[in-house]
């Protein structure tokens, strides 16, 4: 009898230990993945385009090349061959000529949990052109699906003069140009500076800090034409 007692004593616990690993195991199981952020929307975007730039149909940069075709998603591979992978993108990208004046960032619309449009300007010297990146998430990552052009792309403001701020007239602590067209000369246009402006003097780019700009100084704007003025995209010193 006691030999039966002692059994079914090893056996309750026995069975305890069992149920106690076995909890213990389901707690401590692998967390769930992290869904992307949507920095990391903007970032593999913005990424994508500045490895663009940096290949051509007569010279390749075999590391952006590899970083660009893994960013695409498998809709996007069907278009973009490794082989022929700078004419495809121009292609894919729906422009002629790399970005002489680089890229810049414009917005983020996020449409749900796994598609977002990342909006880039295409820099280049005799002006500028919008792009729509739209982005999926595959395998947990986010990719480049396709690239569209906007239906109506905003007005192109290209124009060299003098920068002026305070003078009779103007919005206090504002800058404009100032800067002549055949037959209309002294026009003035307010600056609308953005994070995403760009000051170029020599080979150096930064974002514009309007409080480190001169009255009188000789620039050529690109930009947007707004309700408030001009949005500057880049700002380039003479």
């Amino acid at each position: 009898m006691k030999k039966i007692i002692i059994i079914i004593i090893v056996l309750i616990i026995v069975l305890g230990a069992i149920l106690f690993l076995t909890n213990k195991s389901e707690e401590i199981s692998e967390p769930e993945e992290t869904a992307p952020t949507h920095e990391e929307a903007e970032l593999t975007g913005y990424n994508f385009m500045l490895g663009f730039v940096k290949i051509t149909p007569s010279s390749s940069d075999p590391e952006a090349e590899k970083s660009i075709y893994n960013a695409l998603s498998e809709n996007a591979k069907e278009e973009v061959s490794k082989e022929t992978i700078a004419s495809d993108l121009a292609q894919f990208i729906g422009v002629q000529d790399v970005p002489d004046q680089g890229v810049s960032v414009e917005d983020l619309q996020i449409i749900d949990n796994n598609n977002a449009i990342l909006i880039v300007g295409l820099n280049y010297s005799g002006g500028r052109t919008i792009r729509h990146i739209h982005l999926v998430i595959e395998n947990n990552e986010w990719k480049v699906d396709k690239i569209t052009i906007p239906e109506d792309e905003t007005v192109q403001f290209d124009q060299t003069g003098n920068l002026a701020r305070n003078n009779p007239g103007m919005e206090e602590d504002t800058w404009y140009l100032i800067y002549e067209q055949p037959g209309q000369p002294a026009l003035t246009d307010p600056l609308v500076f953005t994070s995403s402006s760009i000051c170029a003097k020599g080979n150096e780019n930064t974002t514009c800090d309007p409080e480190e700009l001169t009255q009188g100084d000789r620039v050529r704007i690109l930009g947007e034409e707004t309700e408030q003025g001009i949005k500057v995209i880049r700002l380039e010193q003479k």
